[in-house]
């Protein structure tokens, strides 16, 4: 919605160099399937777990893989600072051993997982 108010600069939040991890709503999906089926007949009533990637893909590369499949001549202003807003988590590395005991483990990369939500969003519009 920021770059159809303007369409010359994209402000993004922070410096760019907070990295997190992706997954997609179906590799969730699969996630939630996998630990119900694992976990359906446990008496422990709450397990702490983590769904996530092995990797994590920063604010940069999003911001570039945005603007590069929206064909767009926009240029990023970052706001700078470390974190984007209050409370910003500026380095996820998720823990994700529990959860690839079970049997579940990421199918796509964080980068691929990026991609595919930009051309689902821009397919949408």
């Amino acid at each position: 919605k920021k770059i159809e108010k303007n369409k010359k600069q994209l402000e993004v939040l922070g410096d760019g160099n907070q990295k997190k991890s992706y997954v997609t709503n179906y590799m969730l999906a699969n996630a939630m399937i996998k630990i119900i089926e694992k976990t359906k007949n446990l008496k422990q009533k709450i397990i702490l777990l983590n769904v996530g990637n092995n990797d994590g893909i920063s604010v940069k590369e999003i911001t570039k893989l945005f603007l590069k499949f929206n064909n767009s001549n926009t240029k990023a202003k970052f706001t700078g600072g470390k974190g984007g807003w209050k409370g910003d988590v500026i380095l996820m590395n998720l823990d994700i051993k529990k959860i690839k005991k079970m049997g579940w483990k990421p199918t796509k990369t964080s980068k691929e997982c990026i991609i595919e939500s930009i051309r689902k969003n821009k397919s949408v519009e």
